[in-house]
């Protein structure tokens, strides 16, 4: 999987291939997965079969996580966070799934 991020509309954009990917007339480059730390990770909480994820990170307009994508393999859920409102998703949990997620500042982070 390869994550793209907009940087003038702030659309994401996930693809299982190599290929020229544009978006508001302007050419993408593929983002590095870095691995998170500090505030660029998000909080975990099991409940029953779901995933309940938070996050200390900011939420302003100007600086805030943008997406979260969890799955494994070629099959992800990717859900777009709102700009100013905290960090609160619960997701039906996976095995062996990874969670993804950006920052529009600091790019793409694979927590764990």
């Amino acid at each position: 999987m390869k994550f793209y991020v907009c940087p003038i509309c702030g659309n994401v954009i996930v693809v299982t291939d190599e290929k020229p990917i544009t978006c508001c007339g302007e050419k993408l480059n593929s983002q590095d997965i870095k691995k998170a730390e500090g505030k660029h990770c998000l909080l975990i909480e099991e409940q029953n079969n779901n995933i309940h994820l938070t996050s200390e990170h900011g939420m302003t307009k100007e600086h805030h996580l943008n997406f979260i994508a969890y799955g494994k393999k070629n099959q992800y859920v990717v859900v777009k966070l709102p700009k100013e409102l905290a960090v609160d998703v619960v997701l039906k949990k996976q095995e062996d799934a990874e969670i993804i997620f950006g920052c529009n500042q600091h790019g793409i982070f694979r927590n764990g």
